[in-house]
């Protein structure tokens, strides 16, 4: 057997990680200089986080760093259990460098390690779902190198869908042009995001109002998944409780046989697209 590692990145409560062995490394958070420790399962805290951001504070996340990999990592290889860690995209983020440095120092001194190391080229319950697949294929008999090949095939099937609420959050993060936040507000207009197969993130279209960003975002679902019998939409939230109730109602009249399941958003993607975000996470051959 071998350890499964992942990062914050990913979205799922932390009776999962429990019942499924997964060891969680965080990436960091902060408002102010206070680091926030936040689990998705944990909700008044997240509504607090959510709560601080519409009041004008802002958070910043910063990646793993490569000594925090080595302690991460070092326990298991001293112990000659193999490791595999499925990280967080990293067209997204610096964290999955670190944990190739981190794999280098420790195959130097410790030539007998196995960590094996996955792009997933996801985030929040993007990654989330691909770790639950990841899962089934260990317990199934896969090994680290078997999923890593498995990973980069599949990959591209987890489909994220996004929209937000207020577009400052996307420009203080780079992401969108300042004039074009301007004039998208004055309009009404709300971006859908996608994340493509280099795992970038882009602009897929503007939509005037909020409810009709909803209704955009499941229908995507609804017409990448309108052959499964039995399909499986995760849908995330840091906006108040009714949207989300009307999120899921959307996703239930285009696909009304789906397992929805519905997680606040985490600290991580909250931090760069601050309350009002809304997403739908699928998997499906289909195109974005």
């Amino acid at each position: 057997m071998f350890k499964i590692i992942t990062d914050s990145a990913c979205d799922l409560p932390r009776a999962s990680f429990k019942q499924h062995d997964v060891d969680v490394v965080p990436l960091h958070v902060l408002i102010g200089e206070q680091e926030v420790h936040i689990a998705t399962d944990d909700v008044a805290a997240m509504q607090s986080f959510y709560h601080e951001l519409a009041n004008g504070r802002t958070a910043t996340t910063s990646q793993v760093s490569v000594g925090e990999f080595i302690n991460a990592f070092e326990p298991y290889v001293v112990d000659n259990i193999p490791v595999f860690y499925l990280a967080f995209d990293s067209a997204l983020s610096g964290t999955y460098a670190s944990a190739v440095q981190a794999q280098q120092v420790l195959l130097e001194e410790h030539p007998q390690a196995q960590i094996t190391i996955a792009d997933s080229r996801a985030a929040s319950c993007g990654l989330g779902m691909m770790l639950l697949d990841v899962i089934a294929q260990r317990d199934a008999g896969s090994s680290p190198e078997d999923l890593a090949d498995w990973v980069e095939q599949h990959r591209n099937e987890y489909h994220h869908v996004v929209t937000i609420d207020n577009l400052r959050y996307l420009v203080a993060g780079g992401r969108l042009k300042a004039s074009a936040a301007k004039i998208g507000s004055l309009l009404n207009l709300h971006p859908i995001l996608v994340l493509q197969e280099d795992g970038a993130i882009v602009v897929k279209q503007k939509v005037r109002t909020f409810s009709k960003s909803i209704r955009f975002l499941a229908q995507q679902a609804g017409t990448a998944l309108a052959d499964a019998d039995q399909p499986t939409v995760m849908v995330v939230s840091s906006a108040e409780q009714t949207v989300t109730e009307q999120l899921v109602e959307a996703v239930r009249k285009e696909l009304p046989t789906a397992k929805i399941t519905a997680m606040p958003v985490g600290t991580v993607l909250a931090s760069h697209t601050g309350p009002g975000c809304c997403a739908v996470f699928f998997r499906s051959p289909a195109t974005n």
